[in-house]
């Protein structure tokens, strides 16, 4: 997809072209998948099923472009030395290398668990063995391909969808384990729906089960909020509030704006010089007694 929208940034579309182009590539892109399906499920591999082994073990298991990819590697690493040059009990060191090359790759080996590891870091890279491991697998006599080292989206079931692990429903990850099952639901029925809307007689079936999913799933869901709601009340607890008690200082925490404050100073400074405070609530005011003259001449 991402290189999708790359050829759209690239161009000057309108957005009803931008639309069609996005529709047409999705359509051309599910179509690939739906031939790629079929190909999986009825292309004729007689040669590498006649083969046996383990290579006959990867036609069951791949799609053809990865299942083309082991087929290589396997047969690249036929013509490889593989040399013994170390052992601890179960564990076995291998090295290996081509004739015409003085390039030497190691890949351990465990008889026990049939663990494998190279240092071409392949498995870690593409999710695929590579011909050093295989040569290993071949030389040991392992016919088959372990299940940790089959990548699940190289498999003809990667559209199935992923497996919803059942957790604990009080655990701290049941958020994270019902969005995987939502997203496992999710992929099956569109699965489900892409099959059953083929035919008329496909859509009743699919509605008909529908149906009688739904009926189940709110019977189940009915029990179950029942049984946590009666849980819920036996073992509730009241708990009272505590009491409240009121700070100390000012009765109004509100910060007084500037405006505020400057029509308060403004109010202050309004009281004339001559009016003094005498009692609460009284004022009086200065007399000035002026000197007769007739006393100052005196």
């Amino acid at each position: 997809m991402n290189s999708v929208f790359h050829q759209i940034l690239s161009t000057s579309l309108t957005l009803i072209q931008v639309i069609e182009y996005y529709e047409q590539k999705a359509e051309d892109m599910h179509q690939g998948e739906r031939d790629e399906d079929f190909h999986c499920k009825n292309g004729s591999f007689t040669d590498l099923i006649n083969h046996g082994g383990i290579l006959g073990h990867a036609t069951t298991i791949y799609i053809v472009r990865v299942l083309q990819m082991f087929k290589e590697e396997f047969f690249k690493g036929l013509g490889m030395n593989c040399i013994e040059v170390e052992k601890d009990e179960t564990r076995l060191l291998y090295e290996l290398n081509k004739p015409s090359s003085k390039r030497v790759l190691k890949v351990k080996f465990d008889n026990f668990d049939f663990s494998i590891s190279c240092t071409c870091k392949l498995f870690e890279t593409l999710g695929l063995l590579c011909r050093h491991a295989l040569r290993v697998l071949l030389v040991n006599n392992v016919n088959q391909i372990l299940v940790q080292y089959i990548t699940h989206r190289w498999t003809k079931n990667a559209r199935k969808g992923v497996t919803c692990k059942p957790i604990d429903s009080h655990s701290a990850d049941e958020k994270s384990s019902r969005l995987l099952c939502f997203s496992e639901l999710n992929h099956l029925a569109l699965n489900v729906f892409d099959k059953g809307s083929f035919t008329v007689e496909g859509t009743k079936i699919v509605k008909m089960k529908l149906m009688e999913a739904l009926e189940l799933i709110e019977n189940d869901l009915g029990n179950t909020t029942n049984d946590v709601a009666i849980e819920l009340h036996a073992d509730e607890n009241k708990v009272a509030d505590p009491p409240c008690v009121k700070k100390k200082g000012l009765t109004n925490p509100r910060i007084k704006s500037q405006l505020e404050k400057k029509k308060r100073k403004k109010t202050k400074s309004a009281i004339p010089s001559n009016m003094v405070k005498k009692k609460r609530g009284e004022t009086m005011e200065k007399q000035i007694i002026p000197i007769p003259e007739a006393f100052g001449k005196n």
